[in-house]
């Protein structure tokens, strides 16, 4: 349906700079072509976009192999927690697109927890929340809490600590 609009939409624009571009009898160059162009333009554009968006949302993961935490996004990274740099635990506002599943409804942007660890060779962000803005269980959270009590740098503390709080509340609640 949005590459079908999209082209069409391209056709309109297409048709639009026909009127506006002078058409020179001289010219060695024929617009007649345009708005199919700018059809398949914007139908490729569309086309380019739903294909990564597919791609990127089918390939998200993350995983614990002992200390070691490995996301996949587009690319995959791994950082090896007790070897850390820098731990550091922010919030973010989740982006809705639709309405939220559990609710049906469209309201402002829920915050969401992200992990940020560095150990030096590469750098690895976590959300600890589904796309839904649903935290993450608790099993999952301490599972992260106890790879992550091994790293002895700035900020990892914390963060155990905010972890292992925040899967007790959520085993009680």
């Amino acid at each position: 349906m949005a590459a079908l609009a999209s082209g069409c939409l391209g056709f309109i624009v297409g048709m639009m700079l026909l009127w506006v571009i002078p058409d020179r009898p001289d010219s060695q160059i024929s617009l007649g072509y345009l708005p199919l162009g700018t059809a398949a333009v914007f139908t490729l554009g569309v086309v380019v976009y739903v294909a990564l968006a597919i791609t990127f949302g089918v390939r998200l993961a993350a995983w614990l192999e002992g200390t070691r935490l490995t996301v996949r996004g587009l690319r995959q990274r791994s950082v090896e927690l007790a070897d850390a740099r820098s731990v550091a635990l922010r919030q973010t506002n989740q982006k809705l697109v639709g309405p939220v599943r559990h609710s049906g409804v469209i309201g402002p942007a829920r915050p969401v927890s992200v992990l940020d660890i560095a150990d030096g060779r590469s750098r690895v962000r976590l959300r600890l929340a589904s796309r839904e803005a649903v935290q993450l269980p608790p099993e999952q959270l301490l599972a992260l809490a106890s790879a992550l009590s091994t790293a002895r740098c700035p900020g990892a503390v914390e963060v155990v600590a905010w972890l292992r709080g925040t899967a007790a509340l959520a085993q009680r609640g």
